[in-house]
């Protein structure tokens, strides 16, 4: 598989949010703060589309129209981060719309990145990823700006994941 870019890390499989799981050492179920490396390592691989398998308990909503932005967005800018999926099974614990998106690019091949965690582990890590992306809020005055002025530089304003109302 082709890799992406070196992620710097030694050790067990690293976690969202900078740490790493190790087995029966540390705090809070063994987890631990990552130790950089010197030596490159992948943070992810490309992988066939078809290998990666859909969380069946997934509760996102994903299908449709975030679909097609998303979609857009790769066609556009290529993956941004990749899909982060368990190792065991190969189950998506994060990325199920962008996964979805390629699938419907025919795309044959995403990055993705796998978690040595079980299936409890990977269900928490699921739910914490897509909650904590939306308790950021936006400032909508310093949005609003930033969009005006990318739209004055000429800066096509399809796949940013807004739709033309919500830029109005």
């Amino acid at each position: 598989a082709r890799t992406l870019e070196p992620a710097g890390l030694r050790g067990p499989a690293p976690l969202l949010g900078g740490a790493v799981a190790r087995h029966g050492v540390g705090w809070r179920r063994g987890v631990m703060p990552r130790v950089p490396d010197p030596g490159p390592k992948a943070a992810a691989t490309w992988e066939p589309v078809g290998s990666l398998k859909p969380w069946d308990k997934n509760p996102r909503k994903n299908d449709g129209e975030p679909v097609e932005r998303v979609a857009k967005s790769i066609q556009r800018f290529g993956f941004s981060s990749p899909i982060v999926a368990r190792l065991a099974d190969r189950r998506i614990i994060a990325g199920h719309t962008r996964w979805k998106a390629a699938r419907k690019l025919g795309m044959e091949t995403v990055p993705a990145r796998f978690l040595d965690i079980d299936e409890d582990q990977a269900a928490a890590l699921a739910l914490a990823d897509n909650k904590l992306s939306e308790i950021t809020p936006w400032d909508d005055e310093g949005l609003a700006d930033v969009l005006r002025g990318i739209e004055a530089a000429g800066v096509d304003m399809d796949g940013l994941g807004w739709s033309s109302e919500e830029i109005d």
